[in-house]
């Protein structure tokens, strides 16, 4: 199999950090990517991906940037493609899908506050995610 989107970078937009302080914005708009395949043959695939999760964090979260100029208490959350459920981001990996041909795999990610007392800080966003690809 062919992966035909091995490098995603995901724009989340912009927002003010008086926004989420107020709880006009819980968290940010879910942003849609795919990850694209190419199997000339049937094949069995499992997706597992894997982020810099920090303990006491929900599903799905990945923290964010620690050096200077990054936002504090905030980072991203992956969610599956119906953009309801979270993605486990501990290099866990999925059930077997089947593909023969080429298919592409929606995901979404959005900014999300990290799930503590301590106060939101101003900056830029910046964390990834590795994704493995199993294939039989």
């Amino acid at each position: 199999c062919a992966i035909l989107t091995p490098v995603q970078n995901v724009e989340l937009g912009t927002y003010s950090l008086a926004d989420f302080q107020s709880r006009v914005v819980r968290r940010g708009a879910k942003v849609p990517f795919n990850i694209t395949l190419d199997c000339p043959q049937q094949t069995s695939l499992e997706f597992s991906f894997s982020g810099e999760h920090p303990v006491g964090t929900v599903t799905g979260f990945i923290a964010n940037c620690e050096t200077s100029g990054c936002a504090k208490e905030v980072g991203v959350k992956l969610l599956d493609n119906s953009g309801n459920r979270a993605v486990n981001t501990q290099g866990t990996y999925s059930a077997a899908v089947t593909l023969t041909g080429k298919q592409s795999y929606l995901y979404y990610a959005n900014i999300e506050p990290q799930t503590t007392a301590a106060a939101m800080g101003a900056g830029k966003i910046d964390t990834s995610v590795i994704f493995n690809i199993r294939m039989n």
